[in-house]
């Protein structure tokens, strides 16, 4: 609890009109009187100093030095604690009236309207609601550099906001004093619920891989490794290092191994150059989607594959026969 202590004082009058003087502590009284509390003058033998009180809950109190305890005056500081969004727009919704404000009911999207922007005031809205809240400025002013009257916050779940008003006709959020709208500052953004990954305007970031929402389309990724090169005869593990490995063979064929990708969206490309009459089998650690070997049978032939997180896909093929 907050306490405010109220001494009294008084200003004599002069010499020249000694019916002119004002006293403080009678104006004091009469100010309590109104409000209904006690007054005692510390500096008229009076027993005690009166304090006021602020409880958590904004209830005004005053100390009863008697018996030691608080009594509530009945009024409330400048808050409104449980309210219910409404409307979709500056017209029909909530309109604010207080200096804190709490939202704690209404539909997904609905709004509180702001009070007229006067200098100096300062508006304070929190949202303890489970879906996102809209914020309007009335039907004269605006919020930061948004369409006057009809532009609009957005207040999430869990966010509170304050606007202040430094001139008429215009609210100032603390979202645009901290760069929230252009920008978002944080070193990691993580997943909320394990698997799900993070969705940015339609842009799925997930287990690092970057794909559209609908994981229908993956982005590329190369690796900026230099092409290498497999003899004929060698056969061998393939390197998942590079983008690009050529291989060749000899008059027999040649085995051999595709390890799984390091990251999702991961390119690979596999090209026969020289082909000596052998055959060049590819077989990778997790089947492709058509089997689980890769035949290489002519110069020229070749695979263009992408990691998708769980077994290589083929994207492109000319010649190779996968079985």
């Amino acid at each position: 609890m907050q306490h405010l202590y109220i001494l009294g004082g008084r200003r004599t009058p002069n010499t020249e009109d000694n019916k002119s003087g004002f006293s403080v502590t009678k104006w004091l009284k009469k100010v309590f009187a109104n409000w209904g509390i006690p007054f005692n003058d510390p500096c008229c033998n009076a027993p005690t100093i009166q304090p006021v009180g602020v409880t958590a809950a904004g209830v005004l109190q005053i100390f009863n030095a008697a018996d030691g305890t608080w009594s509530s005056l009945g009024e409330t500081v400048n808050t409104d604690p449980a309210i219910t969004a409404l409307g979709t727009d500056n017209t029909d919704g909530y309109a604010i009236t207080k200096d804190y404000n709490v939202i704690t009911g209404g539909g997904a999207n609905t709004g509180v309207v702001l009070p007229t922007a006067t200098v100096g005031r300062t508006i304070t809205i929190a949202n303890l609601t489970a879906s996102a809240k809209q914020v309007y400025a009335n039907t004269s002013d605006a919020i930061d550099d948004k369409t006057a009257t009809t532009g609009f916050t957005i207040l999430q779940p869990e966010q509170v906001i304050t606007f202040r008003a430094h001139t008429v006709a215009l609210w100032q959020s603390s979202y645009e004093a901290t760069g929230s709208y252009g920008a978002v500052y944080a070193d990691t953004i993580s997943e909320a619920t394990s698997a799900a990954g993070v969705t940015a305007d339609g842009v799925l970031l997930k287990d690092g891989g970057v794909s559209n929402s609908g994981v229908t389309m993956i982005a590329s990724f190369y690796p900026q490794v230099v092409q290498n090169n497999i003899a004929a005869g060698a056969g061998g593990a393939i390197a998942v290092t590079t983008y690009l490995t050529t291989i060749n063979t000899d008059a027999v064929g040649d085995a051999f191994t595709l390890a799984n990708g390091t990251q999702i969206g991961q390119m690979k490309k596999i090209l026969l150059v020289v082909d000596n009459g052998g055959n060049a089998v590819v077989t990778p650690a997790t089947a492709f989607a058509g089997g689980t070997t890769a035949t290489f049978q002519d110069a020229t032939d070749y695979l263009i594959l992408q990691w998708n997180g769980s077994s290589w896909i083929v994207l492109e093929n000319y010649g190779v026969t996968i079985a």
